[in-house]
């Protein structure tokens, strides 16, 4: 998966870096993490992957703070890098909606 992180953070956008989350956690919980903590991931990342347009930006940010701090829990190499690349998306101001 690390090779899909390696494009500069400004072509990233939220519902590109959700999507990551959510394919990488379907391999995360088939590797052991938490049901409980990959309903979390899924249950915030899939309203930021299905478009955070639709979303207020209270709400965009509400999903991708939970997302980013559940990613820090995992002890995983692309788990801190999607964690960054959500960090640098809501920085650059993409998630910047309503």
């Amino acid at each position: 998966m690390s090779e899909d992180l390696t494009e500069p953070a400004e072509v990233w956008e939220l519902p590109d870096v959700a999507t990551a989350v959510v394919v990488a956690t379907e391999h995360w919980l088939a590797e052991g993490l938490c049901p409980a903590t990959a309903l979390a991931l899924t249950q915030n990342a899939l309203p930021l992957a299905d478009g955070a347009e639709a979303l207020s930006r209270l709400q965009a940010r509400s999903h991708a703070r939970v997302v980013a701090a559940l990613l820090l829990l995992i002890d995983d190499e692309d788990a801190g890098e999607l964690a960054t690349r959500l960090v640098e998306t809501l920085a650059t101001g993409s998630a910047a909606t309503g």
